[in-house]
């Protein structure tokens, strides 16, 4: 398959590149921010997990909305102007001169026009997404992010179906670090092939794997894009930094934690 013009633009590359770092250096500062200030909020980094969103916000146009689950601050960031980005590390810490008030802390915020609804509930965010789908312009695709736990709910299969029949432009941006909450895939359940269930509902499906380039980032997520006139699965392997896997490093992020001193 002939490289995209994403791809072979290497000022949009570098701009993928340079946003992955800014998210990333911000979410550690966000961690220091929680420990020096005691916040007693838990925060819900997604160290690891900023090539997605900085590959998304680049190639989403200003028509396309998002969808996001309890760990969206890699999202907000991206998503939102770099100059309110110390208002979104204050409401991530619970802070009143955060950009929504300190109201929605990190798991519900809200800091783009572009970010519709986010949701610490399990799965609960997926109706909604195939609401706002329903609604969008002809050239606006809705973004819904999950995990690989909220696929094991029945309302990702009811979406499924529902999005299928009425053709919603939504992509499924499955988010699969192996952990939900506190217990791994093993731990929980026996493995779910995303691509087997696509193909029974014939939807599209990409996947991107653990090591992927950011030009394949683009790629991947440029065809979709492109591509888009009904459901499409992405599903993205990741690796959260922090948690279970966080031995002899300096921060934790797995499911909410801070920098320790």
């Amino acid at each position: 398959m002939r490289k995209s013009y994403i791809v072979r633009n290497k000022a949009i590359v570098k701009k993928i590149a340079d946003l992955e770092a800014s998210i990333r250096a911000a979410m550690i500062s966000i961690s220091t921010e929680k420990h020096d200030i005691s916040s007693p909020y838990p925060i819900h980094l997604a160290l690891g997990h900023e090539r997605l969103s900085a590959a998304c916000s680049i190639i989403a146009c200003s028509a396309d909305r998002f969808i996001l689950t309890h760990r969206n601050i890699h999202f907000n960031l991206g998503l939102t102007d770099a100059k309110k980005w110390d208002r979104i590390k204050d409401e991530a810490v619970g802070q009143r001169t955060g950009i929504n008030n300190g109201a929605y802390g990190c798991m519900t915020m809200r800091a783009s026009e572009r970010v519709s609804y986010t949701s610490s509930i399990l799965g609960n965010n997926l109706s909604v997404g195939l609401g706002v789908a329903s609604t969008l312009s002809a050239d606006g695709i809705c973004w819904i992010q999950i995990g690989d736990g909220a696929i094991e709910e029945g309302a990702f299969h009811e979406a499924l179906i529902l999005s299928n029949a009425r053709d919603l432009k939504c992509i499924y941006l499955v988010e699969n670090n192996n952990w939900s909450l506190g217990t791994s895939i093993a731990e929980r359940r026996r493995p779910i092939c995303l691509r087997s269930m696509a193909k029974s509902h014939k939807i599209d499906y990409f996947e991107i794997t653990l090591d992927e380039s950011i030009e394949g980032y683009a790629e991947i997520l440029n065809n979709a894009k492109q591509t888009c006139s009904g459901p499409i699965i992405i599903e993205i392997h990741l690796r959260t930094e922090g948690g279970k896997d966080s031995k002899g490093r300096e921060y934790v992020s797995y499911h909410h934690g801070c920098i320790t001193p």
